[in-house]
């Protein structure tokens, strides 16, 4: 695509978000679209988070994140907020519209998911000052726990908004079950894998009949190495999880427990997977 056929489709992306998300706190004036080359990118992403985000902490991880992985993000202001794209003449129209689609959803949860302040402001990023092992525990609970979500919350609706359901579980098994071996303590990535295969999981048409059997006796599927089994159920009970809070009118709206729990299911998964 051009460039103006890029800028179009975010701005379409954007109307539609506001048409079919409930109650958007924001207006199409009220998001800044830009893209940006990747060259530039990484300067103008400063240069939008001192304009709107003035207060958004950016260390040198986040700034090679941006340089070499990252596609676009979001960067969420009190009044306006930005969403910056890396410039791809590759990408296809679906690919865009998925893309812009996911990091409006970090806006939008950022700004409803609480009746209050954003989860962040409220319970911080999982360091607080508190030497106490057990506080401290449970501070990385609640840290791993928000970061999965927030990714995984803006891939579910990216991918249902934007796409119909068309996969079926036992369709992408095989993928999926391999994309979560990469799963473990010393793997970076970990947590992001964990949200966009959760997500790809839990938009299957399927995911209903299937996701009580999930790591249980009963289910087809299994994984063949050692620790296979308990990965599996370690698997099933983070899946249930996830898929009992999206019954809710309004999942988007999360709380400490919500997240804590998320956050100790997911050490769990990762235990089980790293043997």
């Amino acid at each position: 695509m051009k460039l103006k056929e890029m800028q179009s489709c975010a701005f379409e992306t954007l109307a539609q978000f506001i048409q079919t998300m409930p109650g958007v706190p924001f207006g199409v004036n009220d998001v800044v679209i830009e893209f940006a080359s990747k060259k530039n990118f990484v300067e103008r992403f400063k240069s939008l988070c001192a304009q709107y985000a003035p207060d958004r902490p950016i260390n040198d991880a986040h700034c090679a994140a941006l340089e070499n992985t990252v596609f676009a993000n979001a960067i969420i202001g009190r009044e306006k907020s930005a969403v910056i794209i890396k410039t791809d003449y590759r990408i296809s129209h679906d690919g865009l519209k998925h893309d812009v689609f996911h990091e409006l959803m970090h806006i939008y949860c950022a700004k409803t998911e609480m009746d209050t302040e954003h989860f962040i402001d409220i319970y911080g990023s999982g360091h607080t000052p508190d030497p106490d092992p057990e506080d401290k525990t449970y501070d990385g609970y609640v840290s791993a726990g928000y970061f999965i979500w927030s990714e995984y919350i803006a891939e579910y609706y990216a991918i249902t908004k934007t796409a119909p359901r068309k996969h079926t579980f036992p369709a992408i098994a095989d993928n999926v079950l391999s994309m979560l071996s990469e799963i473990n303590a010393v793997n970076e990535e970990s947590k992001t894998i964990l949200a966009m295969t959760s997500a790809y999981i839990l938009t299957c048409r399927d995911i209903g009949e299937i996701i009580g059997k999930i790591g249980g006796p009963d289910f087809e599927i299994r994984a063949e190495r050692p620790g296979g089994e308990k990965t599996l159920a370690a698997l099933g009970n983070w899946l249930r999880h996830l898929y009992e809070h999206m019954l809710m009118e309004k999942p988007w709206k999360i709380t400490e427990e919500f997240i804590g729990d998320l956050g100790s299911l997911y050490v769990a998964f990762v235990v089980s997977n790293s043997f």
